[in-house]
């Protein structure tokens, strides 16, 4: 799996629990409103598969909350 974070900065997770960590430690870290934080998108291949919000909620491609134990392959 691999997260998103900025326009060309991506980072490969091993789950989405960690996939929300890292992408809440991203906001943090460069101070990113609600309304400025456009990354969060979960890739396996080509396809995107999940979404971390801005507060580090994951949200399925279906708009489901997603339990952040679940591993995704």
């Amino acid at each position: 799996m691999i997260v998103k974070l900025s326009g060309t900065r991506q980072v490969r997770v091993k789950s989405l629990r960690a996939a929300s960590i890292i992408c809440r430690d991203f906001i943090e870290r460069n101070e990113l409103p609600g309304k400025s934080w456009c990354g969060g998108q979960i890739y396996v291949g080509p396809n995107i598969v999940a979404e971390v919000c801005h507060n580090g909620t994951v949200w399925s491609a279906e708009g489901q909350e997603i339990n952040l134990g679940h591993r995704l392959s």
